[in-house]
């Protein structure tokens, strides 16, 4: 309900929700919209060709595969930390565009400064990502995506289970571009069963529709390091105790969680105006127990919104409301309602201490825009 009402408020012509039970798979709700009466499935027809409408029986969460923009950005730096190869503290100079092979990766609204790891993710940095990766690898960063299984369909009981779009060659160029969610397109589903494994002290477990039994033993896959896991998952609920909306920093609940603002890919570039919004939820951050991710296709600006359609101003708002309902549903204990107590919490993790006056902007980056035209 939550979903139906903020896809129409923004105008968008579909969206979709998944919820996740850490450490069983177990998908709890899962919600694609448009959708249909079961009853009249026969009488269904599709869309015009070219009215930019969604077919309902089209499964947006399980067949859709999207270029999902930041949201990867904390699954590159656990594979940075994973590996050895980044630290919190590492510095990435974002004070100028990356420029490689004809391309320039730029920031929206960037620092226009050197950042750390943290920073990067806090101030979602498309050239802190991409240089990031530079020092992690391809090989590295391919491999840690693939022990993910973002590089397979998400393993569900679901024939409409989609395959991932992957580069045809995985290059200096594609691994930038691929830390910040850009240049391969995966299902809602498949991020949310790797965002599923963060939160699972680093183990990986297939998602599953069929009802896990209380105390039943479900086999997982370490992916990554407990610490790591842990880190990644204060960087990430420090940026909503940080964020400009604080939509989704519900009270009580400790949610972490990243935002992806990617612009949708069309023949021979990508459309501007034109959004596929994500947020990915993690909650509660210190005991995790729930993934919700939630998407807006082609959002579009609203008053309450302050005329802006990104991820931070759709999407996060969209999912705060839902966990702020599911709240009362779910058996979660309350954890301190105090944000300024959480924040401190938090900051405590890094050195140096975050400063409290600090807010992350609303969003968001822009993809790597096609080569520049050298006149030849």
């Amino acid at each position: 309900s939550v979903l139906r009402r903020r896809m129409a408020e923004h105008r968008a012509p579909g969206a979709s929700a998944i919820l996740m039970r850490v450490g069983t798979g177990e998908i709890l709700a899962l919600a694609s919209l448009p959708d249909y009466d079961p009853n009249q499935y026969l009488s269904l027809d599709a869309p015009p060709a070219g009215s930019g409408r969604i077919d309902p029986r089209f499964n947006q969460a399980t067949s859709g595969v999207y270029e999902l923009g930041s949201v990867f950005k904390p699954l590159a730096l656990a594979a940075g930390l994973e590996s050895g190869r980044v630290g919190l503290d590492d510095v990435f100079d974002a004070s100028e565009p990356v420029r490689i092979g004809g391309h320039t990766i730029e920031d929206y609204r960037g620092e226009d400064r050197p950042l750390n790891a943290r920073e990067v993710i806090l101030y979602s940095s498309n050239i802190g990502s991409a240089r990031m990766a530079d020092q992690i690898g391809a090989e590295v960063l391919s491999d840690f995506y693939r022990d993910l299984r973002l590089f397979e369909a998400a393993p569900v009981e679901l024939a409409e289970s989609a395959r991932p779009n992957l580069p045809e060659r995985w290059g200096r160029v594609q691994t930038m571009t691929a830390s910040y969610g850009h240049g391969l397109a995966v299902s809602p589903l498949a991020l949310t069963a790797a965002y599923a494994a963060l939160a699972n002290g680093g183990v990986y477990t297939a998602p599953t529709l069929r009802p896990v039994a209380p105390g039943e033993r479900v086999a997982g896959e370490p992916v990554m390091s407990p610490a790591v896991a842990a880190q990644v998952l204060g960087v990430m609920r420090e940026n909503i105790v940080r964020s400009q909306t604080r939509s989704a920093d519900i009270p009580g609940l400790a949610v972490a969680g990243k935002t992806g603002t990617a612009e949708r890919a069309v023949a021979g570039g990508y459309a501007e105006d034109s959004r596929f919004n994500t947020f990915v939820a993690v909650f509660p951050f210190d005991d995790p127990q729930y993934v919700l991710t939630v998407t807006l296709d082609r959002p579009r600006p609203t008053a309450q919104s302050q005329g802006f359609a990104t991820a931070g101003w759709t999407a996060m708002p969209a999912a705060g409301e839902i966990m702020e309902q599911l709240a009362g549903v779910l058996d979660l204990e309350r954890r301190d309602a105090d944000p300024t107590a959480v924040a401190s919490t938090v900051s405590a993790l890094f050195a140096p201490r975050a400063r409290a006056r600090a807010r992350v902007p609303a969003e968001e980056p822009t993809p790597l825009p096609e080569p520049e035209e050298t006149g030849h």
